[in-house]
């Protein structure tokens, strides 16, 4: 991709935009260089296919939104339950702000619910590092001899916490109302989540000291 091309970046937001709402299947070359206001050939110039295109929006906006919310501080130390604390915190972040380009996310959610090719760029881009900080925390959470498939179904449940308020964003208000709703921000969902899981992994495994908020 040309860096800094005006042209480039007007093809490639468009084609955020359409990606994200129709998905890479039902969009058209054709829709996304006419909302770009550009010739159909300004998609082969760029980028070859209608697929590298897409490849390069998604790693766009997985780019974008780890970069916006990094997951762990440029000095990453201290005790692991306020090093889980700081990940949820993070990691909510990234998934419920509401600045940025709004496609960034929508283009990544639509992808692992309705994978293509990009599914294993988004994978091995920005899901397993993020997945690798959260297990490195459990490894200094959890004893020595916790086992392998128990610290990763640890990590799923505390990621499936926060994806919880994701996927049930349009639902909850009508469950707790719509005033409880809004304020159910990032920083209380990600004190309780935190609360949460410290609770049930000393639960699990009570021998094991868990360091509580100071």
């Amino acid at each position: 991709m040309a860096d800094h091309d005006p042209t480039c970046e007007r093809v490639l937001d468009a084609a955020g935009e359409i990606f994200a709402e129709k998905g890479f299947k039902a969009a058209a070359v054709r829709d996304i260089t006419d909302r770009a206001g550009v010739n159909v050939s300004a998609v082969n110039y760029y980028f070859r296919s209608k697929e590298q295109l897409y490849l390069e929006t998604v790693r766009t906006a997985y780019e974008a939104i780890a970069e916006a919310a990094a997951l762990t501080p440029p000095k990453p130390g201290g005790p692991a339950a306020d090093r889980l604390r700081r990940f949820v915190r993070a990691f909510l972040t990234r998934l419920l702000r509401d600045d940025g380009e709004p496609w960034h996310r929508a283009l990544i959610m639509r992808e692992v619910s309705e994978p293509t090719v990009a599914c294993a760029h988004i994978v091995e881009g920005f899901i397993r590092p993020t997945v690798q900080t959260l297990l490195g925390i459990l490894d200094d959470l959890l004893p020595p001899g916790a086992p392998a498939q128990k610290r990763q179904l640890i990590a799923c449940s505390i990621a499936g916490q926060c994806l919880h308020y994701v996927h049930g964003r349009h639902v909850i208000p009508y469950i707790v109302g719509e005033d409880a709703a809004r304020h159910l921000t990032i920083d209380v969902l990600a004190e309780h989540i935190a609360e949460f899981s410290l609770a049930a992994v000393a639960k699990l495994y009570p021998a094991r000291k868990h360091g509580a908020r100071t």
